[in-house]
């Protein structure tokens, strides 16, 4: 087995179901704008076959791909709130945790003494 299937193969359900789920909404956004799979293969530069795997939802499909998909649908415009580290719940958490529970102001290096 190689390592890309290893990793795959280790893939939570939830997210093999993420996936699917968004492969069936790419392809339901290509039909509503009657747009063949050969022609949108010609407009994102990706082979036919790649396309189907989108649309089955294959994680073996880069994310890169994915996104010239979406961004051919104008489906793309959310992608950069995937991320964000505002809504980084954990991480907020986490670092606040981190937080010293006293702060304590430094005494200047300056010699005052004159």
């Amino acid at each position: 087995m190689s390592k890309q299937s290893k990793s795959i193969a280790a893939l939570p359900e939830s997210i093999k179901q993420d996936l699917i789920s968004v492969g069936k909404n790419i392809q339901i956004a290509r039909k509503r704008r009657r747009i063949p799979l050969r022609e949108m293969s010609e407009r994102t530069l990706i082979s036919v076959p790649t396309l189907r795997k989108i649309e089955a939802g294959s994680p073996s499909v880069s994310l890169g791909i994915f996104l010239q998909v979406l961004w051919t649908l104008q489906l793309h415009m959310e992608f950069q709130s995937i991320a964000d580290p505002s809504k980084d719940i954990i991480g907020i958490q986490k670092e606040e945790s981190r937080l010293p529970k006293r702060v304590h102001l430094e005494k200047p290096d300056v010699d005052l003494n004159f």
